[in-house]
C-alpha cells in the first residue's frame, strides 16, 4: 500500500506526547485489550489521535466514527485539557462489525503547536478543525481502499460529522449520537456567546438536505438537548430523508443500547418521533470569522 507524501503516522508506541502521556498510555491499554490498535495522524493544522482494528478490513463504505468535545458546555472556559474522560465511543468503533474506524478531536490526547484552549472552544467547528479532518478521511481511504463513509458523530462530533458531509462528495450517510447539531441554537440554549471561528452545519443546509441521516436525541440529555434537533429540523425543512428519534439517554449514559438498537438499522425516511414548534432558523452571522472563511472546496491532490 502506498500512501500520498503529505500524510504521515505516528505509532503510539513510538510517539512523544508529552503531557498528555497518561491518557495516551490508558487509551493504548484499553485499545489494545478491545482488538484494535492507535496512531497519531499528523494531519495539519492538527495532528489526530485514530484507532483502528488490528486488521483493517476493506469494504466499499468505512464507518467512521467522531468524538465529542471532551468538556461539557460549562467547562468549555475554564478547561485546560479536552481529552474525554471515557473511552465509549472508541470502544463502539473497535467493537462494530462493519469496516470501522475512530477519530478523536484535535488536542485530545495530542498535544501540537496549535492547541490553545480556544481551539476546543469557541473555534472548535473552525475551517481549520475540519481540513484537519478533511486530510484524516483521505488517509483512512488509503488503509480501507473505500470509496465512501458513513460518519457517525457523538455531542460536538456530529457538528464535524455534518460539516464533512456537506464539504465532500464522499459521505452517504450521517447518523449521531447526542449530536451538536446546530452550535448556534446549543450556545443560545446554554447562556453562551457566539463560537466565534466556528461554522454550523446549517449554512450548508441545502446540501444536507439530500444526505440521509439518522440522529439519536437523549430524552434526558441536558448538554445536548432536544431543542437543537428541533431547530435542526427547522433548517432543513425539505430534508430527504432526516431521522430524528428519541432514546432513553443522557448525555453519557444509554448511547451503548441506544446504539446497538439502531446502528444498523436502514434510515428511515418518516416523520421523527417529535415535531418541532414554528421557529425561525437560527442567525448564522454572528458565528463566522472573518479572518478564515470556510472552505467547502478543500482538496488533497
Amino acid at each position: 500500500m502506498v500512501l500520498k507524501a503529505k500524510f504521515a503516522v505516528v505509532w503510539l508506541s513510538v510517539a512523544v506526547l508529552g503531557g498528555c502521556a497518561s491518557s495516551i498510555k490508558n487509551f493504548s491499554t484499553e485499545i489494545t485489550l478491545a482488538g484494535g490498535r492507535a496512531t497519531v495522524l499528523q494531519t495539519s493544522p492538527f495532528p489526530l489521535l485514530a484507532a483502528f482494528k488490528e486488521h483493517a478490513e476493506e469494504s466499499s463504505t468505512l464507518r467512521v466514527y467522531i468524538e465529542d468535545n471532551g468538556i461539557t458546555a460549562s467547562e468549555s472556559k475554564r478547561a485546560i485539557n479536552p481529552t474525554p474522560k471515557r473511552l465509549m465511543l472508541v470502544k463502539l468503533a473497535l467493537t462494530d462489525p462493519a469496516p470501522s474506524a475512530y477519530i478523536a478531536r484535535p488536542c485530545q490526547y495530542v498535544w501540537s503547536e496549535r492547541c490553545a484552549p480556544a481551539e476546543w472552544s469557541e473555534r472548535r467547528f473552525s475551517s481549520s478543525v475540519i481540513t484537519s479532518y478533511q486530510e484524516a478521511l483521505e488517509f483512512l481511504k488509503g488503509i480501507h481502499h473505500n470509496q465512501t463513509f458513513e460518519l457517525v458523530g457523538y455531542g460536538g462530533g456530529g457538528t464535524v460529522a455534518l460539516l464533512l458531509a456537506a464539504t465532500r462528495t464522499d459521505v452517504i450517510r450521517v447518523q449521531t449520537l447526542g449530536g451538536n447539531l446546530t452550535p448556534t441554537t446549543w450556545s443560545r440554549l446554554h447562556q453562551m456567546a457566539p463560537l466565534k471561528g466556528s461554522v454550523d452545519p446549517i449554512k450548508f443546509a441545502k446540501k444536507l438536505q439530500i444526505i440521509p441521516q439518522r440522529h439519536l436525541v437523549g430524552k434526558t440529555d441536558l448538554e445536548v438537548p432536544q431543542a437543537v434537533a428541533e431547530a435542526y429540523m427547522i433548517a432543513l425543512p425539505e430534508a430527504d430523508c432526516l431521522d430524528v428519534t428519541l432514546v432513553e439517554a443522557d448525555h453519557s449514559q444509554g448511547w451503548e443500547e441506544a446504539w446497538g438498537r439502531f446502528r444498523d438499522q436502514p434510515i428511515r425516511c418518516l416523520k421523527p418521533d417529535f415535531v418541532p414548534p414554528t421557529a425561525s432558523v437560527p442567525d448564522q452571522e454572528s458565528q463566522a470569522d472573518e479572518g478564515e472563511p470556510f472552505k467547502s472546496d478543500l482538496s488533497f491532490e
